[in-house]
């Protein structure tokens, strides 16, 4: 008898699903490891290195989401491929993971409209 194996297709795209879901979890678990003695020491007179140590962990997720989701979008497209099908569980990962590019794209334009 023969073993019914998953099919790659579902496999990739799962995998897409979750590449920016555990890349989010695993920088917010960075974060919370290495800044914490910083965290812990700051003083009310030091409010200025804490904003900008909160800027650059708010930067550091936006980039590091974006490289997730860059990475799902390759795998969801590989998915699509091999299941030869637009319709499907691969066009549902590249839309999870096409989204915050669409919103990023359609900030830069609205403010390059504006002249910012």
């Amino acid at each position: 008898m023969k073993k019914q194996r998953f099919p790659k297709h579902i496999i990739y795209a799962l995998i897409s699903l979750a590449s920016p879901i555990v890349t989010l979890l695993a920088t917010l678990a960075y974060q919370s490891v290495a800044s914490a003695s910083f965290w812990h020491s700051i003083t009310p007179e030091e409010s200025g290195a804490g904003a900008m140590m909160a800027f650059a962990e708010v930067a550091q997720l936006i980039f590091l989401s974006m490289v997730g989701c860059l990475l799902g979008l390759i795998f969801a497209v590989l998915s699509i491929r091999l299941q030869r099908r637009v319709l499907g569980v691969g066009l549902a990962a590249l839309v999870f993971n096409g989204l915050p590019f669409l919103l990023l794209a359609s900030l830069w334009i609205k403010g390059m409209a504006r002249g910012l």
